[in-house]
């Protein structure tokens, strides 16, 4: 990877912050701890049938809050030269 093509990843990495950074993760990952808490006992059928897909969306959305405090830390240090 030369130089330009670093500049251009770190740019869109901080693009890609911008369009997550107003996102309630937070909130958002506790609606699907409450879903696994309580889905199995109120609906397991249902629960059996989205429980893998929301597992991965937990996954995604822990990943994107991650980033999300990454971010700004790479915006105050990132200088292009």
């Amino acid at each position: 990877m030369d130089e330009a093509e670093f500049h251009m990843v770190t740019q869109q990495l901080l693009m890609m912050g911008n369009l997550v950074k107003d996102l309630k993760l937070a909130e958002y990952i506790e609606a699907i701890n409450v879903s696994d808490a309580t889905g199995p006992i109120l609906d397991p059928t249902l629960w059996r049938k989205g429980h893998q897909k929301t597992a991965i969306l937990r996954k995604m959305a822990e990943g994107f809050s991650s980033f999300n405090e990454a971010c700004p830390r790479l915006k105050k240090r990132y200088v292009r030269i």
